[in-house]
């Protein structure tokens, strides 16, 4: 144990030693023929995955459907029967009117009706109680799709499709659409045809089938439509949001199995499937379960693969059955081990460099472009959304960078540990790998003036930026010269516009002080702060002040009158954009990221996210929200995560109620009876989430 202690290098410190002295200076001119630095792939987090197994109380590990209640709850449909799964536990359902033992398929319809197919029936759950439906007793469900509201279609392993019509007075019409079931054409396993999937395309109801191919359901007859492309054994069908067809058909392992395009005029994929089990849209994507192969993720014409091995056994098996998408993104594998739960959003991370000093990430910016900066330990790096990777600037490669800004005209400003360096070239005009850039020098001429820049910001047109040591400096007509050192050279690590107001500065032991662009004065009421370094601040949409020290997160009101929000050693702010209360995104030494929303009846309300949910560190540096906080950009010392925070409300409800009795839930619908005198009532509620 000593001796790994001992091994890990210092970028993984959480302290901010002054940069060395003797670091070499880059040229002040770009590099004739720059080289961008090897591009690692991102790696998938573990933390993206996870299982529900025999283990966890499922009747069986071959789960062949999967949907979701309108409470949020989780059912599963397994060869040893139904179960449900609340994010603790899970529930096997055992009821007589549940026809059958394995469970083939699960669909909830608008109505809040969950419909469950099994190799004897199919019934319905409705309000917690089970409705059989006699008129498909003994037909082997196969396939549940809801066709519009009222209306859903059972197809079965034995060559027929039901049509279901909900009545207004709550009763059930159900009636056959095939005057006589289909037959088989496979001469070896002659009787009834088993339809495997179905679904609408054109406006016609077309039905997957084993030996006779697609079929057109039309009238009460059925027409063969004619592909010899796809095969006679169709295992799986979609429409996707444009309306195109696609078809998954049964072949040999590493075979190309998958076609879309128009019914009749299918293109075939060469992405080498294998046989297919289940076609899932989701979104802009297709999803693609093979038997065998593992799960396809079809972007456009492109296959993402996962796999047992890919995964590092995330995903459960390489045979999968069932796929299904939660209200919240999150993804469900029904496969032969299990239930395996993918979830895009979940924290990933982003190698930057192959050196360690190159995913020691001080600093995350997102242009006016959009596109993705980070200033590392080792140098400046742009993300490259096409390779999913990072790419290097040459002439920064050997400098810390602390701090990047954009001015209004689309340069770029480097503030970095050597000093302050702007772009010959419009950032949006250009990749980094061939943006310019040209160290600045103050007005007398001395290269060094600069010193270790921290902070840049832009304050009434001008640009200023944090020297430490050295107090503010402003950058005017291509030349640096000094704003403010005052009579004391303050340590200046941050800086804030506050609009046309002031320039607020946050010092590493002076406090916080503030600038009308003439004289820096201090301000009273941030006395507090003094002995603290203060290493970002920032405003909410609500006039809120946020101050992110070393003692803590500060929120402070108009009057400046603050208090403390979060107890932690604070590093970095950005304003969260989602939701109507104040609240910011906040990067801690320690405490991973957290995210603290002033309620206006409990006050600072704090969530956080760490290694326990996988982040590679829990020392952050850096944050970046994009859009309304669909996706936050964190920079650890450990290299980039990206995060996707859910933005659906949890689904609370009552687990447990304990008075002098224990109470079923059910109860509370019409209200507890109390016996009096009544010591104490429990109520244990749960949220569910992802």
């Amino acid at each position: 144990v000593i001796c790994v202690i001992c091994g890990f290098k210092t970028s993984a410190s959480i302290q901010e030693p002054e940069p060395p002295q003797t670091q070499p200076s880059p040229s002040p001119s770009p590099s004739p023929s720059p080289s961008p630095s090897p591009s690692p792939t991102p790696v998938t987090g573990l933390h993206q995955w996870g299982a529900v197994t025999l283990f966890h109380g499922l009747p069986s590990d071959r789960v062949r459907a999967i949907t979701q209640d309108s409470d949020g709850v989780m059912w599963f449909g397994t060869e040893g029967g139904l179960a449900k799964f609340d994010g603790r536990r899970t529930q096997v359902l055992k009821d007589p009117a549940l026809p059958g033992t394995r469970v083939l398929a699960l669909k909830k319809d608008e109505d809040g009706v969950l419909w469950i197919g099994t190799d004897a029936g199919a019934t319905r759950l409705i309000g917690g109680q089970l409705k059989i439906i006699n008129e498909v007793s003994g037909n082997a469900i196969s396939v549940i799709m809801i066709a519009e509201r009222g209306r859903v279609l059972l197809a079965t392993e034995q060559g027929n499709v039901f049509e279901c019509t909900s009545k207004q007075d709550g009763a059930l019409h159900v009636r056959p659409l095939l005057a006589t079931p289909l037959q088989s054409a496979d001469r070896d396993q002659p009787g009834p045809l088993v339809i495997t999937s179905l679904t609408i395309a054109d406006g016609k109801l077309i039905a997957g089938s084993l030996s006779r191919g697609l079929i057109a359901i039309e009238n009460g007859s059925a027409t063969e439509i004619q592909d010899r492309r796809t095969g006679y054994f169709i295992r799986a069908l979609a429409t996707d949001n444009k309306g195109q067809l696609w078809v998954g058909a049964r072949t040999r392992r590493e075979e190309p199995a998958v076609f879309f395009g128009a019914p009749g005029d299918l293109r075939k994929s060469e992405a080498p499937t294998g046989p297919v089990a289940v076609i899932q849209p989701i979104g802009d994507t297709i999803f693609i379960g093979t038997d065998g192969r593992g799960v396809f993720r079809f972007s456009g014409e492109e296959a993402e693969r996962f796999t047992f091995d890919g995964t590092e056994g995330g995903l459960r098996s390489d045979r999968v059955y069932a796929i299904f998408a939660d209200r919240e993104g999150v993804i469900w594998f029904g496969t032969d081990r299990g239930v395996s739960r993918f979830d895009p959003q979940a924290p990933r991370v982003e190698v930057v460099g192959t050196n360690p000093e190159s995913n020691f990430v001080r600093t995350i910016f997102q242009a006016s472009d959009g596109r993705v900066l980070a200033g590392t330990n080792r140098g400046l790096f742009l993300y490259d959304e096409s390779n999913r990777s990072y790419d290097s600037n040459a002439v920064l490669s050997r400098n810390i960078i602390y701090s990047l800004h954009e001015d209004n005209a689309g340069y770029l400003f480097a503030g970095s540990a050597s000093g302050f360096f702007v772009s010959q070239r419009r950032l949006v005009d250009t990749s980094v790998t061939s943006l310019g850039f040209t160290r600045l020098e103050a007005s007398s001429g001395n290269a060094d003036a600069a010193g270790s820049v921290r902070a840049i910001t832009t304050f009434r047109d001008a640009t200023y930026f944090a020297s430490f040591r050295r107090g503010v400096q402003a950058y005017q007509n291509g030349r640096v010269r000094t704003f403010w050192p005052g009579e004391i050279t303050a340590e200046v690590i941050s800086l804030f516009a506050d609009g046309d107001k002031r320039l607020l500065i946050g010092t590493a032991k002076d406090g916080v002080l503030s600038s009308d662009g003439q004289n820096v004065i201090t301000v009273p009421e941030f006395d507090q702060f003094k002995g603290a370094a203060v290493r970002a601040i920032t405003r909410t949409a609500d006039s809120t002040l946020w101050l992110a020290t070393s003692r803590g997160l500060y929120s402070c009101r108009e009057d400046n009158q603050c208090s403390v929000a979060a107890a932690v050693d604070a590093r970095a702010l950005v304003p969260s954009r989602a939701g109507d209360n104040a609240s910011v995104w906040c990067a801690t030494a320690g405490n991973g990221l957290l995210k603290v929303v002033i309620d206006a009846d409990v006050g600072p309300v704090v969530s956080q996210i760490d290694s326990e949910q996988g982040l590679p560190s829990q020392n952050i540096f850096s944050v970046a929200a994009e859009g309304n906080d669909q996706t936050v950009i964190i920079g650890t010392n450990r290299g980039v995560v990206r995060y996707g925070p859910g933005h659906t409300k949890p689904a609370l409800y009552a687990a447990r109620i304990v008075s002098k009795r224990v109470h079923q839930p059910a109860e509370l619908h019409a209200g507890l009876n109390l016996e009096y005198p009544q010591n104490s009532l429990l109520l244990d509620v749960a949220a569910i989430s992802r």
